[in-house]
Parts: structure tokens; sequence; C-alpha cells
């Protein structure tokens, strides 16, 4: 979008009512993984960081809220998180953030503490290292998966991760635990405890991810007062006080989560939720169904103008 566009779209948003955009990360590489395009590296999320400062008012997502919700808060105000947990958000997103001055919140999952491998992750690092030139999935009905280059791994993984993304928790760790099992050794991809403490010691929130990153949708209330409560108090244990902001995995509302699970995020002491609807959140937003989105746009003018586009939708 060219400048004097960016500037109409900018003041067209000052005669409507404050709207809070919410970004969401997952992993900030050290350089960019030709398997995992989907993510940035340090260098972009630089970049993304500079593009936001002086254009938007970057505060806490709990402190952003509450000046959502009591009317006070500032036009293209802009609060950044980060899910699930990985290493690399200490290692890599962390200093850029400093550099900056910016606090975000960083949603961790607990069962991958220490160095693990979400399943996910397992498919993917497996897919990476494994050594002969096809791949069979019999329980996923993949047979002699090509793997001799880049271009036929991505094609491999496209295929095995939506298959398993919404079979039972317990089955989709079972079939990722059995590919890397194949393989000698996988690199540790989330934080320690010891990262989680810096990031807190820092600045930074840390809220709720559940347990084991379930689809939260096909728990039963025991299941899910289950994920959340260990959850919680395993990051409470780690930073030494509560906790209250909470992501639902996957984040898609009706697919991933129900509606009238909320009353169960209230009972184990969250105070609001965010999801993975692209939108920003208003002051009459749902306050455990807040909207967020991943930025993507690779250069100033078109990202700068996805975050106008996304509030002027948003109306």
């Amino acid at each position: 979008m060219p400048k004097l566009l960016f500037r109409l779209a900018a003041s067209l948003l000052q005669t409507f009512e404050p709207k809070l955009n919410i970004l969401m990360y997952h992993r900030v590489m050290p350089e960019p993984d030709p398997l995992r395009p989907w993510e940035i590296d340090q260098q972009q999320f630089r970049k993304h960081m500079q593009w936001i400062s002086g254009n938007f008012n970057v505060i806490p997502l709990a402190e952003a809220v509450e000046q959502l919700k009591n009317g006070t808060l500032k036009r293209r105000s802009l609060a950044i998180t980060f899910d699930d947990g990985y290493l690399d958000n200490a290692t890599h997103a962390l200093p850029v953030l400093q550099e900056f001055d910016f606090h975000a919140t960083f949603f961790c999952t607990s069962a991958w503490l220490g160095g693990g491998q979400m399943w996910n992750d397992k498919v993917i690092e497996s897919v990476r290292l494994w050594e002969d030139d096809t791949l069979t999935i019999d329980e996923l009905d993949l047979y002699d998966l090509p793997l001799a280059s880049i271009a036929e791994k991505n094609k491999a993984i496209a295929s095995i991760l939506p298959k398993l993304k919404y079979l039972p928790t317990a089955e989709r760790q079972i079939i990722a635990e059995r590919l890397e099992s194949k393989i000698s050794e996988l690199p540790q991809l989330m934080m320690h405890a010891e990262q989680i403490k810096q990031l807190h010691a820092a600045g930074m929130e840390i809220g709720g991810h559940t347990h084991s990153h379930p689809i939260i949708a096909q728990l039963d209330d025991q299941s899910l007062q289950n994920e959340l409560t260990t959850n919680k108090q395993m990051l409470e244990t780690i930073i030494g006080e509560e906790i209250s902001l909470f992501a639902y995995p996957n984040g898609k509302s009706g697919t991933d989560f129900r509606s009238d699970q909320s009353k169960l995020l209230k009972q184990a002491g969250f105070s609001m939720a965010v999801t993975t609807e692209p939108a920003t959140a208003g002051r009459a937003s749902e306050l455990y169904e807040l909207p967020r989105f991943t930025p993507w746009d690779s250069t100033k003018n078109r990202f700068l103008a996805r975050l106008l586009q996304i509030q002027l939708e948003s109306r």
C-alpha cells in the first residue's frame, strides 16, 4: 500500500472506536528453515518489530485488554504473543524484544518442558533426518512417500500433519513417537524451566496453553480440567506467581474449542483467552474469545497495511 493510502486508512481509523491488534508468533528461527517456511527467522522478526515501532503503541496483553474494556485504550494499540513454548523464544525472540523495549506474552505448554518436542515437531524433524528415500505410515494410509529432496520432504510433511492433527491425542502421539524411534536423536526444541524464568524476569507475561496441546473441543470436562490445572500449576511453580492468561491450542472456535468450555477456564483461574480468529479485539469482544492473527507480509508497507486492513475489516 502506498504511503498516502496508508495515511488515509490510518486517518479513517481515527473515526472509529480504538481496536486492539494481537499478533501471534510461534518460533523465531536463527535462520530460514526450508522445512518450516511458515516460521520467521530472527532477522525477519527484527524487521517486524522495527515496522511496529513508531507506528503502534505496544503494550502487554493483560494491560491492553484492561484498557480496551475500560475505554482507555489508545488508537493503534498492539500486543505481541507467542504460542507453545519454543526454546528459540528465549534465545532469539527475547533479545529482539528487549532491543525495542517491547513486552510480549508467552503461552506455554508444559508436557515437553526440558527440551522435548511436540507431536508435529517430531514429525518434521523425523522427516528431516529420515535416512531412507521413502516413508510409509500404514495407520494414515500413506505409502512410499518420497523423501529424496527438500521439496519431497515438504510435500510429505504436508501430507502427514493434517492427517495426524485431529486424531485422538494418544493415537497422534504414538504415531509421532514411532517415527521418532527411527531417528538417533531429535534436537531439543522446547524451553526448560530456566528459560521460562528468564522470560518472566525480563518482564514478559507467561500464559497457559494446556499441558499436552490437545484439541480441547474433543475433551470431556474432566480431561480438560486436568489439562488446564496441570499446565497452570507447573508454570506457576516455575515463575512463583499466578498466571491468568490462556491461549487455545490451534484456536478455531467450534473446531478446536467450544464456547461453553470457557466456564472451565474461569474455574481454573484464567481471566481471559485468545483464539486464532483473524480480527482485532474491540470493547465488545468476549474475554474468552479474543481474536489474534499472524502477520506474514515481507515488506514494511504491506505489513503495516495488513494490520490496518484487519482493523477496518473488524468494524
